[in-house]
C-alpha cells in the first residue's frame, strides 16, 4: 500500500495524466489483469525476474513492462 500511495501523490503533485488501474503484489498477479485497462506495468517488488520472461508468462508486451528496480 506503501507505494501505491507514494505513486499517487507523485501523480497528483506533478499532474501527470496518469491513473494507477491496479496494484499487483508481484508481477505473477498480472496474470489476471485485463491487459486492456493499462499502458504500463510498473514493477516495484524486487523481481530478478526479466522483463522479457515476465512478458512471456503473462503475455503483456515487453516494451509495456518497466522494472523499478
Amino acid at each position: 500500500q506503501v507505494v501505491k500511495d507514494f505513486a499517487e501523490i507523485i501523480i497528483r503533485e506533478r499532474g501527470l495524466n496518469l491513473f494507477l488501474a491496479n496494484r499487483c503484489k508481484t508481477w505473477r498477479d498480472l496474470k489476471t489483469v485485463d491487459k486492456t485497462c493499462f499502458d504500463i506495468a510498473l514493477l516495484f517488488d524486487g523481481s530478478a525476474e526479466s522483463p522479457a520472461k515476465i512478458s512471456d508468462a503473462t503475455g503483456i508486451p515487453r516494451e509495456r513492462i518497466v522494472p523499478l528496480w
